[in-house]
């Protein structure tokens, strides 16, 4: 019976060996980094629509929905992407079909030709990054989304740059754990999230580089303090590990009702992103 003892030696080995390789992997951060940015509530694009008794309707990611939100006290939650000539500007989808009502990509368009550019056909036109951080002026925590999915890491790039004295609390996130891992190294400081979801729909998201960095095996690259994980999957794998192991913060998004808060709160969530109601907790002041 040697042999059968020493096969499971050898198999009780392999198991240690993966079950470390893992942990190493997937680890993140301690949530307790965050401070009160952790259970800060962030509008979602702003407090955009006619949320707030304000009779005039606000585009997403406008300016007028950012100004709104800053009023109410409330952190906000926006996206920064690039433009053809390398300019970084808020707005959340890789084309202009939704928002604006014509074709393009945002990424084929000039800074010049998006300032043309009419947000729900609203008075807004697509803001740059800076205007937003002027409009702050660190009065609200600011929730940044970088989006991009590509290997390149220059929104991360024109991020930094632009964030590289600005006195104002923020919190940097993104499904791209690249751009974190850059982030990491350019602005040390700065607290990271890592969104997580279970996105099924779109034949993207079944493939196989979409399926390990959604299984948060690359977050070793970023360290995540914080996992932003769509309010309907609260225990999506390896979220909940990730989250007992090492004190990684949980944020929730996108919430849409008073009733969906609570609920967040219930399943352990810290902070929510919120859109289409004012939230009743978590102001920034």
């Amino acid at each position: 019976m040697q042999w059968y003892f020493i096969l499971l030696i050898v198999l009780g080995s392999l198991f240690l060996l993966m079950a470390a390789l893992f942990i190493f992997l997937t680890a993140g951060k301690s949530g307790k980094a965050l401070g009160r940015l952790g259970s800060v509530n962030y509008a979602h694009r702003g407090l955009h629509g006619t949320v707030g008794g304000y009779d005039t309707y606000a585009a997403e990611n406008s300016l007028t929905a950012f100004a709104r939100a800053k009023e109410q006290g409330f952190g906000i939650e926006l996206d920064v992407r690039l433009t053809k000539d390398g300019s970084l500007v808020v707005f959340h989808d890789d084309t202009l079909d939704r928002v604006c009502g014509i074709s393009g990509r945002v990424d084929a368009l000039t800074l010049n030709e998006l300032s043309e550019t009419r947000l729900s056909g609203t008075d807004d036109t697509v803001p740059t990054f800076a205007e937003v951080l002027t409009l702050i002026g660190g009065e609200v925590p600011l929730l940044i989304e970088l989006k991009g999915e590509s290997m390149s890491a220059d929104v991360a790039d024109a991020t930094a740059r632009a964030l590289l004295g600005y006195e104002g609390e923020y919190i940097i996130e993104s499904f791209n754990p690249v751009l974190l891992g850059r982030i990491k190294k350019l602005l040390p400081e700065a607290k990271r999230g890592f969104l997580l979801s279970k996105h099924t729909n779109d034949p993207k998201h079944r493939s196989v580089k979409y399926r390990i960095i959604q299984r948060c095996l690359l977050n070793f690259i970023a360290r995540p303090h914080f996992i932003a994980l769509d309010k309907s999957y609260p225990r999506l794998f390896p979220a909940p590990l990730v989250i007992k192991l090492f004190g990684t913060a949980k944020i929730a998004w996108t919430v849409r009702s008073p009733e969906e808060e609570e609920k967040a709160y219930r399943d352990g969530f810290s902070a929510v992103i919120f859109e289409k109601f004012l939230s009743g907790r978590g102001k920034s002041r």
